[in-house]
């Protein structure tokens, strides 16, 4: 019971909150250090985008909190990294040249 009660309290400095199959895990913002790792398995100069593994660096460096099974259980874990990808928000920019 006390297990649930950690995991039902969201902590302060949590910006996120990932659900996967009812469990839960509480997530902070992503540094940029991070995000730069991440970007660069996304968009690669060379082969394949790495989307699970990319997410996967984001869920481990953003996690406060939540239920361990979601890093332990293959399947959840798939499905947190892709959602956790998506934690990447990009702003409205533009570039012109002048």
């Amino acid at each position: 019971m006390e297990k649930e009660t950690i995991l039902n309290e969201v902590p302060k400095n949590a910006k996120f909150v990932l659900e996967v199959e009812g469990k839960k895990a509480y997530l902070k913002a992503i540094s940029r250090a991070t995000l730069e790792t991440a970007m660069g398995l996304i968009m690669p100069t060379h082969g394949n985008p790495r989307l699970i593994t990319a997410g996967e660096i984001i869920l481990n460096s953003c996690w406060i909190s939540g239920d361990e099974e979601i890093k332990k259980d293959e399947e959840l874990l798939v499905e947190a990294c892709l959602q956790a990808v998506s934690l990447i928000e990009r702003k409205e920019a533009s570039l012109k040249k002048l």
